[in-house]
């Protein structure tokens, strides 16, 4: 072979090589590394607050107990919320609260300001002993659902118990929870961290 003809195999080999990385390149590049950008994957995150319902003092003998939740999962499809309260009211009381209340309420306020009003429906009444004696206790509860996806349909609330008129309050740290009767709180608690 002449050096022309070698010349010409080395600039052909060299073409070639260099094609032939372009090409690799282009279709996921050397290593499976791909020239197309990754998708940015939002790491899930959840929040959550919780109220313990306390009695008022002028109410502490009544046997009331209650406690409010929300919760707040972001996912990347999208986000999940849930909102529940449940108050228990053992019977009798001087409340006038038994099995024919069809419900109660239960207040939403932040700063001072309310910003939901959630009517908690009767649920049953729950049997049990304390130091005992037998203690019969109405329930109340509201609870609450919704799902806003990244895309799609526009989300809803999805009420299984109660109804908090047809909205899921979005609950921040510190907002009040009350249950109001007549002018006065038979229960009322302070969303913390949970």
């Amino acid at each position: 072979m002449g050096t022309k003809t070698t010349e010409i195999i080395i600039a052909t080999m060299l073409v070639s090589s260099l094609a032939a990385a372009n090409l690799a390149m282009a279709d996921g590049g050397v290593m499976g590394w791909s020239k197309k950008r990754a998708a940015v994957q939002i790491p899930p995150t959840s929040t959550r607050f919780e109220a313990e319902l306390q009695p008022s003092p002028a109410n502490a003998g009544q046997g009331l107990e209650g406690e409010a939740e929300y919760l707040k999962r972001t996912r990347p499809q999208g986000t999940q919320e849930r909102f529940g309260a449940q108050v228990e009211v053992k019977i009798p009381n001087t409340l006038g609260i038994d099995e024919s209340t069809p419900s109660i309420i239960l207040d939403l306020s932040r700063g001072g300001t309310s910003y939901a009003r959630c009517t908690l429906e009767f649920t049953g009444v729950e049997q049990g002993r304390e130091h005992g004696q037998l203690v019969r206790k109405v329930e109340f509860r509201v609870a609450l659902e919704q799902n806003t996806p990244i895309s799609g349909p526009l989300p809803s609330v999805k009420e299984i118990f109660g109804t908090c008129g047809g909205i899921l309050p979005a609950v921040e740290l510190s907002d009040m929870a009350d249950v109001p009767d007549a002018a006065t709180s038979i229960l009322t608690g302070t969303f913390k961290q949970d």
